[in-house]
């Protein structure tokens, strides 16, 4: 019994061992036939990836509003200019009496509903009779950094660990190394600028697209029947408020409001302090010791030297107001919508009644002279 349990062990070893051949025999081919997977896929041509498209953040951001705008009150006004679609925001007055239009630019680092300002002022003035229009900018095209100028710098060599003392340095004669001598002149051959190389001007035509922006949306604010459109530039919005309006005053029915001007950082942007003086139309300006928190200088000495260039030219029309520091936050928003409808009445409606005020002439004196205590001759007021 014990000889048959080791010849059924045995013949079990057998078996198992005889399997195990079998299948490493068998791998070899399982490898040939992913090899030859592998190779055929390699074989076959790859799909080339989808071509790259620049992104349009102006263009995203413009759908954005649009499909953002959930008032029932505004309407969208398209302005397609070059290929390019500007979408405006209009909103009608909502009193019976009409005041007026107001065309608002913002400033270039903002869009046209900005909460601060922008939007405060074109959703809230129509309910004190002034229509709103806030106009879209292209994007402003800064001034390309200039290339660096510095002197070449000298070639530092490392020294070695085993490099000798500071002693041993001194006491040694210096003798000049062969293999730095040539490096210096070539660095500075190398890397002198091309003078024979001259690259073009910079050019923008952000002034001309801007300028026929705003005759497109002054047209479709007097197709609307505004009596009178106030311009009205934010920041760095107002530089070009102020340049367009000195363009075309005289020609459109427009008043002028800048709020808190900034220079633009467009290289096709006018100087404001030099358009001031220019201004022959109604301007109002309203401007803070404290900028907005995206500015880093107060622009209390500019303000005067508009003050000054407006007075030195005789400038009856020109009206600057401090704001207090409150207008600069989203605290002050109700306050400067108020104040901004009050000067808007002072100075441009109540102004322009005024002035269509027909006195009465008096009657002339008479020709005859007349007897101490005699009766005065007829006019005109007595005749039947």
């Amino acid at each position: 019994m014990k000889q048959r349990g080791v010849l059924t062990s045995s013949f079990l070893f057998l078996l198992c061992s005889l399997a195990s051949v079998v299948s490493f025999a068998e791998t070899p081919v399982a490898d040939d036939d992913a090899t030859a997977e592998v190779t055929e896929e390699a074989s076959t041509p790859a799909t080339p990836p989808p071509p790259r498209t620049e992104p349009t953040p102006f263009t995203s951001l413009q759908a954005d509003l649009e499909r953002q705008l959930a008032d029932p009150l505004s309407e969208v006004i398209v302005i397609e200019q070059n290929d390019e679609r500007f979408p405006a925001f209009y909103r009608d007055r909502e009193t019976t009496e009409a005041k007026g239009a107001l065309l608002i630019m913002a400033d270039d680092t903002q869009h046209q509903r900005w909460p601060l300002i922008a939007e405060a002022l074109r959703s809230q003035l129509p309910a004190y009779g002034w229509a709103t229009l806030a106009l879209p900018l292209p994007r402003p095209i800064e001034p390309a950094i200039p290339e660096r100028t510095l002197p070449v710098l000298k070639l530092i060599k490392r020294q070695p660990a085993d490099a000798p003392s500071e002693e041993a340095e001194a006491t040694e004669e210096p003798t000049p190394s062969t293999d730095e001598a040539p490096s210096a002149p070539n660095a500075a051959t190398t890397s002198e600028p091309n003078e024979s190389e001259e690259k073009p001007a910079q050019t923008s035509d952000r002034a001309e697209k801007i300028l026929a922006l705003t005759n497109s949306a002054l047209d479709e604010l007097f197709k609307r029947e505004a009596q009178r459109v106030v311009i009205v530039g934010i920041g760095s919005g107002a530089t070009w408020a102020a340049g367009i309006a000195e363009a075309i005053q005289g020609e459109k029915n427009i008043r002028l409001m800048l709020i808190n001007p900034m220079a633009s950082a467009d290289i096709s942007a006018p100087n404001l302090q030099a358009v001031i003086p220019k201004l022959k139309l109604t301007t109002i300006e309203l401007y803070s010791a404290t900028p907005p928190s995206n500015r880093l200088a107060p622009n209390t000495f500019d303000a005067k030297q508009r003050l000054i260039a407006a007075k030195r030219n005789e400038l009856n029309n020109y009206h600057q107001i401090r704001l207090p520091k409150v207008t600069t936050t989203s605290q002050g928003e109700a306050w400067l919508v108020r104040y901004t409808r009050g000067v808007l009445e002072k100075h441009i409606v109540a102004a322009e009644r005024d002035k269509k005020k027909v006195t009465r002439k008096a009657d002339p004196a008479p020709t005859t002279e007349l007897r101490p205590g005699s009766a005065a001759p007829p006019t005109k007021d007595d005749a039947i």
